[in-house]
């Protein structure tokens, strides 16, 4: 759970502080134990995307910034929801992960 909690830290820091902080940071916490390694990635990368952060809205407001969208956004959006400690989640799924994953891809 360690390394679910360091990658929360970093992406909550990410969206405040500079990278010189962000840096400073991380060289003070030192390296990510081995075994929490691929908890910390798969955090990392959840809580690093556009959709997560859509995810941390309430109905109405979430309703409101993406009113243009044909779809329901509340139940795109709830397996996000669910992966988030603060609604009981581990903090990571790497399900979700491959799910992301598969939305921004790019063809070379």
């Amino acid at each position: 759970m360690t390394g679910v909690k360091r990658a929360l830290l970093e992406c909550v820091v990410r969206l405040r502080c500079t990278e010189s902080v962000i840096q400073d940071m991380i060289a003070t916490l030192g390296p990510v134990a081995p075994e929490q390694q691929t908890a910390y990635d798969a955090a990392h990368e959840i809580y690093s995307t556009c959709r997560m952060l859509l995810a941390v809205l309430d109905r109405d407001l979430l309703a409101r910034v993406v009113s243009g969208c044909e779809c329901d956004m509340w139940q795109v959006l709830e397996p996000l929801r669910r992966v988030r400690p603060s609604n009981g989640g581990t903090g990571w799924d790497p399900d979700l992960v491959q799910e992301l994953r598969g939305l921004n891809f790019q063809l070379d």
